[in-house]
């Protein structure tokens, strides 16, 4: 049940209410000694993402790394997916493109290839976002009309909004 509480926290923004129910979990899960359970993985994704929405990458990067190891012994290759996601999200706030777009590229043929288009479209976005801090202009229209064919489908409202604001930095550097 605290899970499902932490991932409502995310979403409302209420980071020191993760880190708080997080180490609630950590403790729980350590006195059942399943420590390296796949919900410790989703504990340290959750800990990675309140820790990077907030500009503590440093932590981001740790919590990152440690669910990556939980997931990748699970073989969870979606959520693996999504934590490269987050970690190339953490590559663009610390201006290493080369890494996010390395990053992206791989998220972007898996989840196109699983039909995951919320995450597709995410990634697409960085990517855009990459190009733009690049000053890679063609490269930024192309991935402009990718984006927004994919985006528009599907009417998710912050996607849209983050569309709007990079396809007008687009058109304000051609």
């Amino acid at each position: 049940l605290k899970i499902h509480i932490v991932e409502c926290y995310l979403e409302l923004n209420r980071y020191d209410e993760v880190k708080t129910l997080c180490e609630e979990i950590v403790n729980d899960l350590t006195s059942l000694d399943s420590i390296d359970s796949l919900q410790n993985g989703h504990v340290q994704r959750f800990l990675g993402e309140a820790a990077l929405k907030t500009g503590n990458y440093t932590d981001a990067e740790k919590y990152l790394s440690a669910g990556k190891k939980i997931f990748h012994s699970y073989k969870s290759e979606s959520w693996l997916y999504y934590l490269f996601l987050l970690q190339a999200e953490l590559a663009i706030h610390r201006s290493d493109y080369e890494t996010c777009i390395r990053l992206v590229n791989s998220i972007i043929a898996f989840y196109r290839k699983k039909q995951q288009k919320t995450n597709y479209g995410k990634a697409i976005l960085l990517k855009l976002q990459c190009y733009l801090a690049l000053g890679c202009k063609k490269d930024a229209a192309l991935v402009t009309r990718t984006a927004r064919k994919i985006i528009h489908k599907l009417n998710i409202p912050e996607l849209n909004y983050w569309l709007l604001v990079l396809s007008g930095q687009t058109a304000e550097q051609s």
